[in-house]
């Protein structure tokens, strides 16, 4: 190990004179001379580099088109790679540790978002007080967005690579549905999957993340990987859709949550709690007073985690 006691500077300045091809090297003198001049820790220096370098080569090798298996939507697809039941399913990589996640915005947020790889920094448009939706599934959120066609608030469809160890998408599912009413909360439903036509499937159910507070400022947006603007190739399906051409999808798998690294991973009670892996069954929501059913009657029933 070189310390100050043995290396001077002169010796550092003529090295640095002899390797005028290797600019990396010379980088690497450069900060090592002025860590030594000014007392700080050089180390602490070179590892604060080489995350930031590695981040920045995760964001330019991640893509949608790359990290996601595309293949034609054909009628059994549901049948094929979505269980019955209440399931976390999409596109994810527990290798390396990321999931996607899907939301819509107007362009405005949209460009800001892709150009600075944050959402925060949009003050005139975005709102970080809100409750913002997340839904790691394809085809709900071309249900939820029309493919883009028609909402002057949805015209830019987001996929976002979140971290999912740590506090990223599996900290916002073990903390859902815990703190009803407060600033800070992550709201959790389990919504029926949609066919591309928008028709639903009742006994596949697809989740659903509300995010607000620090569970949105932090957790959410702290562990946002990259973001990417898919709306060519959302309206490019669409329009083949509509033409009765073949489509491209994205396979979507189920996550084993045993397969999610570290050690903050959901809880037998946090699976119970959210019906992870439960079946759906179709209830009845009548109200003996009022004889009402649908949305107004289940909350007056205290049901709020399944929308039919």
């Amino acid at each position: 190990i070189f310390t100050t006691s043995f290396i001077s500077r002169q010796c550092f300045t003529t090295l640095k004179s002899n390797m005028t091809n290797y600019a990396s090297a010379i980088r690497g003198l450069d900060k090592l001379i002025s860590s030594f001049q000014h007392g700080s820790n050089f180390f602490s220096t070179m590892q604060n580099d080489f995350d930031e370098e590695k981040k920045e080569h995760s964001q330019t090798s991640l893509s949608f088109i790359n990290s996601t298996r595309l293949i034609e939507y054909s009628d059994d697809y549901f049948d094929k790679y979505i269980p019955n039941g209440r399931f976390i399913s999409g596109t994810f990589d527990t290798d390396n540790d990321w999931i996607i996640v899907y939301q819509a915005f107007n362009r405005n947020i949209a460009e800001h978002a892709v150009k600075n790889q944050n959402f925060l920094t949009c003050t005139n448009f975005y709102s970080k007080t809100r409750m913002t939706w997340i839904k790691p599934n394809f085809l709900w959120m071309m249900y939820r967005a029309n493919w883009a066609q028609n909402d002057q608030h949805q015209t830019n469809i987001l996929a976002i690579f979140l971290k999912l160890s740590g506090e990223g998408f599996i900290n916002l599912v073990k903390n859902s549905n815990k703190n009803k009413g407060e600033v800070n909360r992550v709201n959790l439903q389990w919504d029926p999957h949609h066919l591309p036509n928008g028709d639903k499937v009742c006994n596949k159910r697809a989740i659903q993340l509300g995010v607000k507070g620090t569970f949105n400022t932090k957790c959410f947006h702290g562990n946002i990987i990259k973001i990417e603007d898919i709306t060519d190739f959302v309206k490019e399906q669409y329009n083949k859709k509509m033409n009765n051409e073949s489509f491209m999808v994205p396979v979507e798998s189920t996550l084993n949550i045993q397969d999610v690294k570290g050690d903050n991973n959901l809880a037998q009670s946090d699976i119970n709690r959210i019906k992870l892996g439960e079946l759906w069954v179709r209830q009845n929501y009548n109200n003996n007073s009022t004889k009402k059913t649908g949305k107004k009657a289940r909350k007056r029933a205290n049901i709020a985690i399944d929308d039919e």
